[in-house]
């Protein structure tokens, strides 16, 4: 294997070590959150998690209900302070840091919607390199 492959490959399996990490961080961090999802979502949502939690990052079967979790975390932000989930759901990564909260369970939540975001970007760049790796083995 050729030294630039060798690189790809580190790097792809480090992305994905990453996303493994974060997947069980937003677990726990989504436990420690004792948020409750709509009913009308059933009871996959505790089965995604348990996956999470297990560092299972890249499970097909959760894609949907980790899509649902960011409506999840910004309605019950909403909740405690109107608007804010949507400013969060609109505003990069970074730019939420300095935002002055005095409600520790709002500050909680933005956090954990931050660790949801970084696990939604960390599958995605994974996935994507996946795509590229078979894209250019058929080319």
């Amino acid at each position: 294997m050729e030294q630039s492959q060798l690189r790809r490959e580190e790097a792809l399996e480090e992305l994905a070590a990453q996303a493994i990490r974060q997947a069980a961080s937003f677990a726990r961090a989504f436990d420690d959150a004792d948020l409750a999802f709509p009913a009308s979502y059933g009871t996959s949502f505790n089965a995604t998690l348990a996956r999470l939690r297990r560092g299972e990052a890249f499970d097909e079967r959760d894609d949907i209900r980790i899509a649902q979790m960011e409506q999840v975390l910004v309605d019950a932000l909403n909740t405690l302070w109107p608007g804010y989930g949507d400013r969060i759901r609109q505003t990069p990564r970074h730019e939420t840091y300095d935002d002055v909260i005095f409600d520790s369970r709002v500050d909680a939540l933005r956090w954990l919607f931050e660790e949801w975001r970084a696990l939604r970007n960390f599958r995605d760049a994974v996935r994507a390199r996946l795509a590229a790796r078979r894209f250019l083995a058929s080319a």
